[in-house]
């Protein structure tokens, strides 16, 4: 089996980021409906970033093994992201038609006439009960405080971990080209040159990739920080991409 080793890019953010929560609301879909298998029926309302969500030959058994594991009949309904603020509005319109959990990105003025008209649950009556739910329980109570509304808290934060980002290698490569873990920037280029260049998988081709990347282009931001990119210290904002620290990046990078 592959072995891959992960090593933190740098502490790329000192706060828990709360990017996402998910409310759950009080309106008439809350009572206990029965569903397609005769479990209560639990509706959310979710983004869709990408469009056709739990769709292809695995959907069917994705829903059933969410429906098995929390005893519930699960309805989604996935919005476009480009018309999900709209929706939300429309629902919060007709509060009794809300559904019973739905994912909101940010605390706005609609959310808190929403929240203040009591179309939400206060959460606080259940999350904070180690017995009955032992990992929402150990939820940041600090963070928390912002999604509270008149004492309320009327959703949970959606966490990311604090080294969010890191740098995962094959130590199997790395044996075979006789390197040791990478402790500095140049340890990480010799790596990536290497497994490029010197047929790590010893099939006598070059035909192996230093470094792969989805198109989201974070991990690269962080990576611009090894080189001092950004106005950290500074009290002068700066155009970043025009900045040495960048420029180094795209040259070290692009080999």
């Amino acid at each position: 089996m592959k072995q891959l080793t992960n090593i933190p890019f740098t502490v790329a953010a000192a706060v828990v980021a709360v990017a996402g929560l998910c409310c759950t609301s009080c309106g008439s879909q809350n009572h206990a409906e029965t569903g397609r298998t005769g479990r209560p029926r639990v509706t959310f309302m979710l983004l869709d970033f990408a469009g056709s969500p739990i769709s292809g030959e695995k959907a069917g058994e994705v829903l059933d093994r969410i429906t098995e594991y929390t005893d519930t009949d699960p309805e989604f309904q996935f919005v476009p992201h480009d018309n999900y603020d709209e929706k939300m509005g429309l629902v919060f319109s007709n509060p009794e038609n809300m559904p019973m959990i739905m994912y909101i990105n940010k605390i706005t003025s609609g959310i808190v006439d929403a929240a203040e008209s009591g179309a939400f649950w206060d959460l606080n009556e259940f999350i904070w009960d180690k017995e009955a739910y032992p990992n929402l329980s150990q939820a940041n109570r600090e963070i928390a405080k912002s999604l509270t509304i008149n004492k309320k808290l009327i959703g949970l934060y959606r966490a990311r971990d604090l080294g969010r980002y890191g740098l995962g290698y094959r130590t199997d490569w790395a044996e075979k080209l006789g390197l040791s873990e990478p402790k500095t920037v140049d340890d990480v280029y010799n790596m990536l040159y290497a497994f490029r260049n010197l047929d790590p998988d010893g099939n006598g081709k070059r035909d192996t990739f230093g470094l792969a990347m989805c198109r989201y282009t974070g991990p690269l931001d962080i990576i611009q920080t090894w080189f001092g990119c950004g106005t950290a210290g500074s009290k002068k904002t700066a155009r970043s991409f025009l900045s040495t620290a960048r420029k180094n990046t795209r040259r070290r990078s692009t080999g």
